[in-house]
């Protein structure tokens, strides 16, 4: 009798109509479903939970949690009053048949729509940042004059300037790639690289037209 099988071909042994399977005590005010035809109430430390008038006796009023106590001590009491193995509580499947042993998320309406807005407008922010950016010199927003490697950077670049100074150390540039010296040479990018490059390569621009105008 009411234990989740329609034994009856009526279904009444599981039906909740009035002394039915299910609700055999139907005069009781606190009353429960009458799991295995037994009498169910509610639990005086914590009314949502249902229990036997019995294990209601051995309750602690100041301990909610005793409602949970079942005659195994192995075992968890679920809301409706049955017991379930403790180790399924909190599993994040539910076990019982209301569903008491895991947590309820409330999700309403608006909380989703706040939230989908907040993304929303976190991305165009974050879109808009990186456009703004990029049309900056980002380079300029993280030099810093006292580090030894922007110093460094400093004298290598004006070391390689042809004629920049006659009494200077000299930076061996042979075996590099000429575009890495024209990026230290020209570091912004208000002048394509690629005219740069056609500018400083003399032997085949400069003097080739010189020669065929001869």
């Amino acid at each position: 009798v009411c234990d989740g099988t329609e034994h009856c071909e009526d279904g009444s042994d599981e039906s909740l109509l009035e002394y039915d399977g299910c609700n055999r005590f139907p005069n009781d005010t606190d009353a429960c479903p009458s799991w295995g035809g037994e009498r169910y109430i509610r639990c005086p430390a914590m009314p949502d939970i249902c229990l036997t008038p019995d294990m209601a006796g051995r309750v602690n009023l100041s301990d909610p949690s005793s409602c949970r106590a079942c005659p195994d001590q192995t075992e968890w009491r679920c809301n409706n009053g049955l017991c379930i193995n403790a180790t399924l509580h909190r599993n994040g499947v539910p076990d019982c048949i209301d569903g008491s042993d895991e947590m309820v998320l409330d999700l309403r309406w608006y909380i989703i729509l706040i939230a989908t807005v907040l993304i929303v407008f976190t991305g165009i922010g974050i879109s808009f940042a990186c456009r703004a950016l990029n049309k900056q010199n980002t380079q300029g927003c993280f030099h810093c004059n006292l580090c030894s490697s922007s110093k460094r950077r400093k004298v290598e670049r004006y070391n390689s300037i042809p004629g920049g100074n006659d009494n200077g150390d000299n930076v061996d540039c042979g075996g590099g790639d000429p575009r890495e010296d024209v990026d230290i040479m020209y570091p912004t990018d208000d002048i394509p690289i690629e005219l740069i490059t056609l500018l400083d390569d003399k032997v085949n621009n400069w003097e080739r037209k010189k020669r065929d105008s001869v």
